[in-house]
């Protein structure tokens, strides 16, 4: 973590900061110095060049774009491909709606998951755990979604309900659009 805070580049040093100070204490523990400096320089870059970073705030960024994981999942280093394969798809739409529907289609397409929440492996899968396994529950495709979101500069997080009335839970994402400042 020192070395993190250490290497990281001045204009960043705050985002480090913010991830630093909010890991859980397994991430403190074993995530390395180089998986948390390529996680910041990423979000930055694919924020900075967003074409709907304008309106975000940036407790926004920090809380919805920056972080690598949203719950107890595994920690892939998922940012850098997610980048490759999702930004520039996203960025040839004209609105954040369109790029945040576009990606809900194209990024289970794209490695061919479908939604099954009985043979998934766990319901907090990473997003590499779902593409081995070509499936996931509505949590385990969430964090897919939303992780392809924050490649492309949107702030995404996950939101759901523990337990239905039935006794079923459900998971979904919520992405923050800067044009109301609301979260949809």
């Amino acid at each position: 973590l020192v070395r993190a805070l250490g290497e990281v580049p001045p204009d960043q040093r705050g985002s480090m900061r913010h991830l630093v100070s909010n890991l859980p204490p397994r991430d403190a523990r074993e995530l390395p110095a180089s998986f948390l400096l390529e996680q910041v320089r990423l979000a930055h870059e694919s924020f900075a060049g967003s074409p709907w970073r304008a309106g975000v705030p940036e407790e926004v960024f920090l809380d919805a774009v920056l972080p690598h994981a949203h719950i107890d999942e595994r920690r892939d280093d998922w940012r850098g491909a997610f980048t490759d394969r999702f930004r520039d798809l996203a960025w040839s739409v004209d609105t954040q709606e369109e790029a945040v529907r576009l990606l809900n289609r194209e990024v289970f397409k794209a490695h061919g998951i479908e939604f099954d929440s009985n043979k998934r492996l766990t319901n907090e899968q990473s997003p590499y755990q779902t593409i081995i396994q070509k499936c996931a529950s509505c949590t385990g495709m969430s964090i897919m979604l939303a992780n392809a979101c924050r490649a492309a500069g949107i702030p995404a997080r996950l939101a759901g309900i523990p337990e239905w009335p039935t006794g079923d839970n459900h998971t979904w994402i919520e992405v923050f659009d800067p044009v109301d400042g609301r979260w949809h």
